[in-house]
C-alpha cells in the first residue's frame, strides 16, 4: 500500500465534495459544474483501491452520474426548448 496515493485519493474526495457544494453561477451557466467533482471521485477511486478493494464496484456508477450530470449542465446551458419537456424547466 502506498501512503501517498491513499492521501492524493483522499485529497480528490475532499476536493470533489467541495466542489459539490459550491455553485458558482453567471447568469445561467454555471461554472463549477457538478460533473467536475464526479471526475475528482473517479480519479480517487483508483488510488483508494489498495486499501478498499470493493471501491471498483462504484466505478459504472459514478461514470453513470458523471454523464447524467454533464448532460444536464448542457441543457441547462441551451435555449429552453420543448424536445427535452421531461426534464425540469431553465
Amino acid at each position: 500500500m502506498d501512503r501517498n496515493r491513499v492521501a492524493r485519493a483522499v485529497g480528490l474526495i475532499a476536493w470533489g465534495y467541495l466542489l459539490l457544494c459550491f455553485h458558482l453561477t453567471v447568469g445561467t451557466i454555471v461554472l463549477v459544474p457538478n460533473w467536475l467533482c464526479y471526475i475528482f471521485f473517479l480519479k480517487a477511486m483508483g488510488g483508494m483501491e489498495p486499501v478498499v478493494p470493493a471501491v471498483k464496484l462504484l466505478f459504472p456508477m459514478g461514470v453513470l452520474l458523471g454523464i447524467w450530470e454533464g448532460l444536464l449542465w448542457g441543457y441547462r446551458i441551451l435555449p429552453c426548448c420543448t424536445v427535452f419537456s421531461w426534464l425540469p424547466p431553465c
